[in-house]
C-alpha cells in the first residue's frame, strides 16, 4: 500500500506566495493580490470594496497600507460593518492594546453581531489578565445571539 504524499509545509509570512493571492473566506473565491503600496485606489471605489483591499492589507502584515484604505473608508462611512474591528486587528498587531480595545468596542456599540470585534475585544482583555472582563464580555455576546435565535 502507498504511502500518503506528505504536503509541504506552510509559507513563511516572508513568502512571495501571500502576496500573490489570497483566499476570501467569505465566498471561498481567489482573489487578486492587494494592490501594492505605490498603485492608487480609485476615488469611486465602494466603502465594501475598500474594506476588501484592507483585509487583504491586513492579511499579509501591510498596516500602513491598511490604515490608508481605512481612513478612506472612514471617510465614506465612519459606521462601515467592520471597519473598527479592522483598525482594533491593527492596534493588536501593532501591540496598542488599548487602542484595540476601544476599536473593539467601537465596532460592538455599532454591530454587535460582529464576532470578530467580540472575540477581538476579549482576546485583548486576556492578554491584560481581565479574565473576569473577557468571560463577561463573550458571555454578553452569548446571551445576545440566543436571544436572536430564540
Amino acid at each position: 500500500m502507498p504511502k500518503p504524499a506528505v504536503s509541504p509545509a506552510p509559507p513563511s509570512p516572508s513568502d512571495k506566495t501571500l502576496q500573490t493571492a489570497t483566499v476570501d473566506l467569505g465566498s471561498g473565491n481567489k482573489t487578486a493580490a492587494p494592490p501594492s503600496p505605490d498603485e492608487s485606489i480609485p476615488d469611486n471605489a465602494s466603502a465594501s470594496d475598500l474594506m476588501r483591499l484592507a483585509s487583504q492589507r491586513i492579511q499579509v502584515l501591510d498596516v500602513g497600507g491598511a490604515k490608508e484604505i481605512l481612513d478612506k473608508v472612514k471617510a465614506k462611512n465612519p459606521e462601515q460593518q467592520y471597519l473598527w474591528a479592522s483598525y482594533g486587528a491593527i492596534a493588536s498587531i501593532e501591540r496598542n492594546d488599548d487602542e484595540a480595545a476601544a476599536d473593539f468596542r467601537r465596532e460592538i456599540s455599532l454591530h454587535p453581531d460582529d464576532p470578530n470585534a467580540v472575540g477581538g475585544l476579549a482576546a485583548v482583555q486576556m492578554k491584560a489578565g481581565d479574565s473576569l472582563g473577557a468571560r463577561q464580555t463573550l458571555r454578553q455576546y452569548l446571551d445576545q445571539i440566543g436571544r436572536a435565535h430564540v
